[in-house]
């Protein structure tokens, strides 16, 4: 059954998800706005020109209403790049996971690191550009959290030889090494750290991607990279999963949750990013459906 809010983005805060109700939101991945030098569409609702605890005080109540749709087997993605205040480092990024855990209940399970290969340039006279944002990974329940590891693994460099893997009891073909029991057949942990060029807007270059297309200008001035939304989807959610992006911006993790085979759901403080996205993920909606018709 598709329910009313499947596949639907809300104008409005996300500090108030009426919408949706308790428990019903398998992923949550997100980047609330966090550069006060970026110039968004609306000014209304920017929590990006806050800084420090005021930051924090705009972002928590959309933590708790996260904390409450989410599922006990559910997983919450929270993409921040830091905040300078005053040229010092703000303490922002460590008190977000702080609040989250000792004032919402959520579980924080472990950082990753999204490294930009190919960063903007700058010209800082006493500091070094800064070619790494944090994504915080908080569950509702440490116990019951699902992810789908396999989904995002990559290819082993060794393989083992003609040994049982005791991760996953299979055989292992492949040439001699001591270590065979430490690589899984369907590929190597590819850890916290994600590679990625930077926020470009489109995806790594497979065909879907032709569905989604636009001029970057012309979207959002935060683009976020469509491979790294592509892997929090996967690891964080399986066929059929309702996947909330409560900054929904440009659309970004709605493509790749409908590209995926996923439904999205998402909210935005500008009714002109809300009524881009949509199209944008209705575009790659249709694309998947296509897509299965011509494979099925």
């Amino acid at each position: 059954m598709t329910l009313d809010y499947n596949n639907s983005i809300f104008h409005g805060s996300a500090a108030q998800m009426s919408d949706l109700p308790d428990n019903s939101v398998d992923l949550v991945f997100t980047s609330p706005p966090y550069e006060a030098r970026k110039v968004y569409h609306t000014a209304d609702g920017d929590i990006g020109r806050l800084r420090g605890d005021e930051f924090i005080a705009a972002l928590k109540p959309i933590m708790e209403e996260c904390f409450r749709v989410l599922k006990p087997s559910g997983n919450f993605f929270l993409n921040f790049q830091g905040q300078y205040c005053d040229g010092r480092f703000s303490l922002t990024e460590a008190k977000i996971p702080v609040v989250a855990v000792e004032e919402i209940g959520f579980d924080y399970i472990q950082p990753f690191y999204w490294t930009k290969t190919r960063p903007k340039p700058d010209n800082y006279s006493r500091r070094l550009k800064n070619v790494n944002e944090i994504i915080y990974h908080f569950t509702k329940d440490a116990d019951h959290y699902a992810v789908y590891k396999d989904a995002v693994r990559e290819p082993s460099r060794y393989q083992g030889h003609d040994q049982t893997c005791k991760l996953c009891s299979s055989k292992l073909p492949g040439r001699m090494d001591k270590r065979a029991w430490k690589y899984n057949p369907k590929g190597r942990d590819p850890g916290n750290v994600i590679y990625s060029k930077g926020a470009t807007g489109q995806g790594s270059g497979d065909t879907w991607n032709k569905a989604t297309k636009r001029p970057k200008r012309d979207i959002h001035p935060a683009l976020m990279p469509m491979e790294l939304a592509d892997f929090f989807v996967k690891y964080g959610s399986t066929e059929g999963d309702l996947v909330l992006d409560p900054f929904m911006g440009s659309g970004t993790t709605g493509i790749a949750a409908a590209r995926l085979g996923r439904d999205y759901v998402g909210y935005d403080v500008s009714s002109k990013y809300v009524a881009e996205a949509l199209v944008r993920c209705q575009e790659a909606q249709a694309f998947y459906e296509e897509h299965l018709r011509q494979t099925a």
